[in-house]
């Protein structure tokens, strides 16, 4: 017995020393959480670079480099919301309707949350012939007083409103959507054609006059402009449309059905 507390005393240190520590793969196992918050982070880190990159590409209407960078956002982090939000809106540009839904879903499964993702799924539905659907998802980002935009699905709520002839829940929602934001282009533009498809020409006019101080014209616009001075007779402004559509839109739509003698 003395013996053995002997070996014990002599044991003890030497196991303090050398043999006491926890083996290599405890080790392992207590610093993995520490390391794998240091990879997720980096990951995370390289996937919002790509994927704000990629939104800057988006708004230059570059999809192809866009997608590239959504892609590769995804690469490092697969995970990662807005990466998905930035694919969905990419693949909705690019006409592949099938690859839009599949990103915009798995993004609400991230964060069912996000008023800006059910905005954009909203607006998404609403263009793929689902208007009805897409509502709920509108009203769902306005209820959300930390969505920061709200004027962008008070637009899109009016733009898919004025799709179903509910002029008055258009105008409703566009009158919102100018009193947060003055000289929001979007808006402006739709309040003119809201006026318009009402009959109301004059207001349209005002509509479409204020969009064009503070914004440049584009065809859509222009070719608006024009429909309304055809209808109210104001000859000098449907040739000073006429001819800026000829040109600086020469290729578009609108420009065809111009010439085609087509209204708005």
């Amino acid at each position: 017995m003395k013996l053995m507390l002997r070996l014990a005393a002599v044991f003890l240190p030497v196991c303090l020393l050398v043999g006491c520590a926890m083996s290599p793969s405890s080790q392992s196992r207590a610093q993995a959480p520490a390391s794998q918050e240091v990879v997720l982070g980096e990951a995370r880190t390289r996937a919002k670079a790509h994927t704000d990159l990629g939104f800057e590409y988006y708004a230059q209407n570059q999809f192809g480099v866009a997608l590239k960078e959504a892609k590769t956002a995804l690469n490092h982090d697969n995970n990662y919301t807005p990466a998905y939000n930035l694919l969905a809106l990419v693949y909705m540009s690019l006409g592949d309707d099938k690859s839009a839904e599949e990103a915009f879903l798995r993004a609400r499964q991230l964060s069912p949350g996000d008023p800006e993702i059910a905005n954009n799924y909203g607006l998404f539905l609403c263009r793929t012939k689902r208007v009805q659907q897409s509502f709920p998802y509108f009203n769902e980002a306005l209820q959300n007083t930390l969505y920061p935009t709200p004027w962008e699905a008070l637009t899109n709520y009016a733009e898919c409103s004025l799709q179903v002839k509910d002029y008055n829940a258009a105008e409703t929602h566009l009158q919102r959507a100018l009193a947060l934001i003055p000289n929001n282009a979007r808006a402006l533009f739709l309040m003119a054609k809201v006026k318009y498809q009402q009959k109301q020409y004059e207001e349209a006019r005002g509509y479409i006059t204020e969009l064009h101080r503070n914004s440049k014209p584009n065809a859509a616009s222009s070719f608006l402009a024009y429909c309304i001075a055809r209808l109210t007779g104001n000859r000098d402004d449907e040739a000073r449309y006429l001819a800026q559509m000829h040109k600086k839109f020469p290729d578009s739509d609108e420009y065809r059905k111009l010439l085609q003698g087509a209204l708005e």
